[in-house]
């Protein structure tokens, strides 16, 4: 009776000794598509559907219409693959179609959803990143055109937004496709650079040499007072400009050959001003790199000019000096010699005294004024002098002695 009992024992130990046998040499992994197990598995069911624990991993699957479909692995090192057998991260999620990861609620009104991505809590490399690899992109993406996509800092404040192709700093509402607004007083913006050979911001116009224009407007409460730009009328033109948007007018212009313009934009000279000038100030010194430099001397109250033998500040019109009207050098005598630009002198506002009055204190031998003409051939007249009036005791020229000499008086209109 005995013997029984252990013949049906050991054959039953055989068989399953056989059964692990070829389970064994059989086995194979499922994968997602393989039929489920068995064992009262239903539709949409998790199953345990591989393991190996001296691989170390254990894989579950659900089971579908009686195949399995996704998988998640648990490896023995801590890592979890969703999608994957080999998992490279401490969660790793593979997806062959468009489907991704989802945290949050399942409706727009059950919650607010987040995401958490925290480095070390202590050591070096504590950043926390999100990667775009193998040469993609990484794109944060909001669910409508009315949503922003918001970079917060630690007190939940948005810094920086993007909104439509609008890209916001300090507010959530960019006007511009770049909108920067500052809080407080102070710098709002700053570009710097480590280089130093050179620290670059650039404005480019990319529509082409028919339109050069690039502008800096500088506003108040979005009212532009002035601007900064080249190109002033759009029209490809290679100029420099400071614009008056209150007065409406260029206040400093430089054309394409350098020429400065000052409340003008056409310049004729190297420097073209449009109204008076002014200077003041003496403290400038005159040497060899000074040279043609000027100044007003507010102790003379006349112009100076660096230049000269030695350089010094000379005087206009001084002895050595160039006269400001063009003529001659004037040296020990003065001398008008300029036969392109005639003199003519008038005092046509003058209504009593002396236009021109010649004089001197010094004088002992010789004469104050002296007219001469050398060419023999001359048929004009060396002093002309001519008056309109017919009033009594006009006279067109008036010669008179103070003091009786050795020598009749010379009268009007004539000598005796």
């Amino acid at each position: 009776m005995t013997a029984r009992p252990l013949l049906r024992l050991r054959l039953a130990l055989a068989a399953l000794i056989l059964l692990l046998t070829v389970r064994e040499a059989n086995a194979r992994d499922p994968i997602p598509g393989d039929a489920c197990g068995t064992g009262g598995v239903g539709t949409n069911a998790f199953q345990w559907a591989g393991a190996n624990p001296d691989g170390g991993y254990f894989n579950g699957m659900f089971c579908n219409g009686g195949t399995y479909t996704g998988i998640i692995n648990f490896q023995s090192t801590g890592k979890v693959g969703i999608g994957t057998t080999t998992p490279l991260q401490n969660l790793q999620v593979v997806s062959s179609g468009d489907s991704g990861v989802q945290i949050g609620p399942t409706t727009a009104t059950s919650g607010n959803a987040n995401l958490y991505l925290s480095g070390k809590y202590s050591g070096t490399q504590n950043d926390a990143l999100i990667v775009a690899d193998w040469g993609g992109a990484l794109h944060l993406q909001p669910s409508s055109s009315s949503d922003y996509v918001g970079l917060r800092n630690a007190t939940a404040t948005d810094v920086l937004v993007v909104t439509g192709s609008k890209v916001g700093i300090g507010t959530t509402a960019p006007t511009q496709p770049l909108d920067v607004r500052g809080s407080t007083s102070g710098i709002d913006a700053a570009f710097r650079s480590t280089p130093s050979t050179q620290n670059v911001v650039v404005l480019d116009n990319l529509t082409g040499a028919a339109n050069m224009k690039n502008e800096i407007s500088l506003q108040s409460n979005s009212t532009e007072k002035w601007s900064i730009g080249n190109d002033l009328n759009g029209n490809g033109s290679q100029n420099f400009f400071i614009w008056d948007s209150v007065g409406l007018a260029s206040r400093l212009f430089i054309n394409p050959l350098g020429s400065v313009g000052i409340g003008t934009t056409g310049p004729a000279a190297a420097l073209d001003v449009a109204g008076e000038i002014r200077t003041t100030g003496n403290t400038l010194a005159c040497s060899s790199s000074t040279t043609g430099a000027i100044r007003y001397n507010s102790s003379t109250r006349v112009f100076d000019y660096c230049g000269g033998a030695g350089p010094s500040w000379t005087a206009f019109g001084s002895s050595g000096s160039t006269p400001l009207s063009g003529l001659t050098a004037a040296m020990a005598t003065n001398t008008i010699n300029n036969a392109a630009n005639a003199q003519t002198w008038n005092w046509n506002s003058l209504t009593t005294g002396n236009g021109l009055t010649l004089g001197s204190s010094s004088l002992t031998t010789g004469n104050l004024l002296n007219l001469s003409v050398t060419n023999a051939s001359m048929t004009g007249d060396v002093l002309e002098s001519a008056t309109n009036s017919t009033a009594n005791g006009a006279s067109a020229i008036y010669v008179y002695r103070r003091a009786m000499m050795n020598g009749p008086t010379r009268n009007r209109d004539g000598f005796p």
